[in-house]
């Protein structure tokens, strides 16, 4: 597996994808902007606690500094290629990889 980031004019960066943490959703939050009376705008949130059994995903995580963490949190990263154990690979003259 490949975790996958793209970086404002540089080419794509790839990693192996070498763990996947399964994260729960124990809670989710939602934020709205709301008007008050004197006319200004403020921000409003609200958290919704779920109780078990929760729903869970698999995620690609990546090694930074020296800490396993999930890739789905950094602003550029595109994905996690889930098919394949080598970086991708140019489609031959048939269309499949090399």
């Amino acid at each position: 597996m490949t975790n996958y980031w793209r970086t404002d004019g540089e080419p794509e960066i790839a990693q192996p994808c070498y763990f996947f943490p399964l994260q729960e959703l124990r809670s989710e939050e939602v934020c709205w902007d709301e008007q008050r009376r004197d006319g200004t705008v403020g921000r409003r949130t609200e958290a919704t606690r779920h109780e078990p059994p929760f729903d869970a995903r698999a995620v690609g995580a990546c090694l930074s500094d020296g800490e396993l963490r999930p890739a789905i949190g950094d602003s550029n990263f595109e994905g996690t290629d889930w098919t394949s154990t080598v970086l991708r690979q140019e489609p031959t003259h048939d269309g499949n990889t090399a």
